[in-house]
């Protein structure tokens, strides 16, 4: 998510630039933690998303949404919080199983607000 906003940044047009910049001055008060990826884990993960794109989970414009599951998963974390109905509409034992045979653990989109009436 911070190396998008960081493209959007450099090379977005002017309201996506404008946007990126808001988002980036904010990351520290929103206790958002980046998690830097060695080149490995970043290998394994590109190869993940192109795995999740070819299996049909995802259609082929939304990559970006395979790397963030893919790098999420290479971070061994759990859940991913989005709103984006891509992510939200993936099968989510078809997703499990795409993981475990790439030896990952598994990985899933969850919506905000149910997440938070779940854990309230």
């Amino acid at each position: 998510m911070v190396a998008e906003l960081y493209c959007l940044h450099s090379h977005g047009d002017p309201e996506e630039r404008r946007l990126a910049s808001l988002s980036l001055a904010q990351i520290a008060s929103w206790d958002i933690q980046v998690f830097p990826l060695t080149n490995i884990q970043r290998a394994v993960a590109r190869r993940f998303a192109s795995a999740i794109i070819v299996c049909g989970l995802l259609p082929a414009s939304e990559i970006n949404d395979a790397f963030i599951l893919a790098e999420t998963a290479a971070a061994e974390i759990p859940l991913v919080v989005s709103s984006d109905n891509h992510l939200l509409e993936i099968d989510h034992d078809i997703l499990r199983e795409v993981c475990v045979e790439a030896d990952f653990a598994p990985v899933f989109p969850v919506n905000p607000r149910r997440l938070l009436r779940a854990i309230r």
